[in-house]
């Protein structure tokens, strides 16, 4: 190219190359046939990628998204769960991580995180090690009272009651 075409190296407007008086001969004809070898290895690595896609279906990437989602969830399990932080972390808006967990899971996001923190509390009284005071704090609810009501919600039953169930299995 260099030798059938004049090549000015620091031009970024330039809009077209003029010819080398004389040309060498065949100059034209070899980049016209490199360029059309360059397209044809574009085209067939596009094709073969199409074939092999290294792209995750729709599916696939949504149900990787709800499995994040779930996992981010379960390790802030101790700490205060807050939707706009898994939004940054998982990097989508929140009303479509709302839509997606709900069709994936059919329940809200909010409420896998609360029935996640009674599980931990639940095998938590079931080692015995901590007081229900101590779980709710370990588990950020507010207070042991809202912590009570919120396991009585999901279980259907008290802490002390689900303490005293796990005696009568004994």
């Amino acid at each position: 190219a260099e030798k059938t075409f004049e090549n000015p190296k620091n031009d970024p407007n330039l809009k077209k190359l003029n010819k080398k008086t004389p040309p060498v001969i065949g100059g034209e004809q070899l980049i016209t046939t490199y360029l059309e070898q360059l397209l044809i290895l574009l085209i067939r690595k596009v094709t073969e990628k199409r074939k092999t896609s290294v792209f995750p279906s729709k599916e696939s990437a949504e149900n990787y998204l709800v499995a994040s989602m779930k996992s981010f969830i379960e390790e802030k399990v101790n700490e205060v769960f807050r939707v706009n932080e898994l939004c940054q972390k998982i990097g989508y808006s929140k009303s479509y991580l709302y839509r997606l967990f709900h069709e994936q899971t059919g329940e809200t996001i909010i409420s896998y995180a609360v029935k996640t923190k009674i599980k931990v509390a639940r095998q938590l009284i079931r080692e015995g090690n901590l007081n229900f005071a101590q779980i709710s704090d370990t588990l950020a609810f507010d207070t042991p009272q809202y912590f009570t009501r919120v396991f009585k919600r999901v279980t259907g039953m008290t802490p002390t009651e689900f303490k005293s169930s796990l005696h009568f299995e004994s």
